[in-house]
């Protein structure tokens, strides 16, 4: 099953933590190409805050790609391999290095959820929930793992989460439709994605511990979509507004979506939130022609072109960004079909947010990119 969209914690006391992150103060980026795996085409779908980026890249073939990871400080992809077949996907990765994705199985008849650890290219089939096919989408900082899988028949897919050191996964259900998918899930075990209803698809909550989906609504349209959902609960993603499809935020407790907008264009997506409220995402320009990545700062609807705050000198320009770390790096998709990693070139300072951004839990244990779900 794949969507058309573009891929808790248990507390017994409570504490809170004021987290500091870096805020944009002028409008420069310094862009950074990150290499091939020998093809014409790479795409990055997560990045975590040691600079870590991962994704997928085709081979000096350029019909066949695998799982790449990007060490920080390096332009050179590390192929990751695959589950002995053709082909892989990295789609996240968590603090401490592991990498989750999916790949084909030898005589690439399906692909399953996997897990790379740590310095490894050797890839962990984490097996699926009856059906043949699996595909792991998250990885949160204590192992917990957020996915989808077909079920027994393969007649549905549904969102699926592997919990630490335990290969069988668990179902997490729909919202009474047939299927769903989890995109993303945070340090709090909270797993955000999208489930059928009866007659749609829409964003969908999973609270720690719960196979109970929680329904986040739209935009007015029918459909929405959940894309990634930040350490403090907040979730991003699209949704119909009935005549447009538009990035979302949905603030945590809320099933309100908030319209993020668009770069004067009818559509918009958001595929990642960091810490600090940060989201980055795709707009279509006025006119709808061009798509162009783009920057929504903490708490603002006003979309930000990244191609303003970026040059190239060829021609060059951003078309989405997928990915944003707590220190502000961006993981972006060029032009030319290749991974830009967006470093700030101006100074930068740690600045409190504002007291919405406070976290709330205790005994933490624990942190499925998205790359608009482009799956194996």
């Amino acid at each position: 099953m794949k969507f058309d969209s573009k891929h808790q914690l248990i507390s017994t006391t409570i504490i809170a933590t004021l987290l500091l992150a870096p805020k944009i103060q002028a409008a420069n980026y310094t862009a950074t190409q990150l290499d091939s795996l020998g093809g014409n085409l790479s795409i990055a779908a997560g990045i975590n805050n040691s600079g870590q980026v991962v994704g997928f890249s085709t081979l000096s073939n350029s019909f066949t790609f695998h799982a790449a990871l990007w060490q920080a400080g390096t332009t050179t992809p590390i192929d990751l391999g695959t589950l002995g077949g053709s082909i892989s996907a990295a789609s996240g990765i968590n603090a401490s290095g592991q990498v989750v994705g999916n790949a084909n199985i030898s005589g690439d008849s399906t692909n399953h959820a996997s897990l790379w650890q740590p310095g490894s290219t050797t890839a962990i089939d984490l097996g699926t929930l009856g059906g043949t096919s699996s595909a792991a989408s998250s990885i949160n900082g204590s192992g917990q793992i957020a996915g989808f899988s077909t079920i027994n028949g393969d007649n549905a897919s549904h969102a699926t989460l592997w919990q630490t050191g335990s290969t069988p996964a668990i179902d997490l259900g729909t919202l009474g439709g047939l299927n769903s998918e989890a995109s993303a899930i945070n340090d709090n075990g909270v797993v955000a994605g999208t489930a059928d209803t009866i007659d749609a698809q829409h964003a969908a909550l999973w609270q720690a511990g719960s196979t109970i989906a929680i329904d986040l609504g739209t935009l007015g349209g029918s459909f929405s979509f959940a894309n990634a959902i930040n350490a403090n609960g907040q979730v991003v993603g699209e949704a119909d507004t009935f005549t447009e499809e538009h990035a979302a935020l949905w603030q945590p407790g809320s099933t309100s979506a908030i319209d993020l907008g668009t770069l004067g264009g009818s559509f918009s997506f958001a595929a990642a939130i960091n810490a600090g409220g940060q989201i980055v995402g795709a707009s279509t320009i006025t006119g709808d022609a061009i798509q162009h990545a783009t920057l929504w700062q903490f708490e603002s609807t006003t979309a930000i072109d990244l191609n303003t705050l970026v040059s190239f000198s060829d021609g060059t320009y951003l078309t989405e960004a997928l990915g944003i770390n707590d220190l502000g790096q961006i993981i972006a998709k060029d032009s030319n079909g290749f991974v830009e990693l967006l470093t700030f070139s101006t100074s930068t300072s740690a600045v409190p947010l504002p007291s919405a951004i406070w976290l709330f839990g205790s005994a933490l244990v624990g942190f499925v990119g998205f790359f608009r779900r482009q799956l194996v």
